[in-house]
């Protein structure tokens, strides 16, 4: 099984901020993630009426624009770097 997070960066200072995970602060398209607002998530926790227009749609970033460790992370990258797609082996 694949565990998918995202690590979230500063895009001034680019110091980390948080980690996200998925379903319950993102969902991954792939092209694209998009991440909750906190309004949007209390909306999803009381089964209120939901759309695609309550998260922000970030796209996909071919190379990192803050070249974190030599360019490991491109292709990784959402929302011209301020997003890093991590993924762990849980087998």
């Amino acid at each position: 099984m694949i565990n998918l997070r995202l690590a979230e960066y500063d895009l001034k200072t680019g110091k980390f901020v948080r980690f996200l995970e998925l379903g319950k602060d993102f969902v991954y398209g792939g092209d694209f993630v998009g991440v909750y607002p906190q309004t949007a998530l209390q909306a999803i926790r009381k089964c209120t009426i939901f759309s695609s227009d309550n998260f922000y749609k970030f796209e996909k970033d071919e190379t990192d624009p803050l070249n974190r460790f030599n360019g490991r992370f491109d292709g990784f990258i959402y929302g011209s770097g301020r997003f890093v797609l991590m993924e762990s082996d849980l087998t």
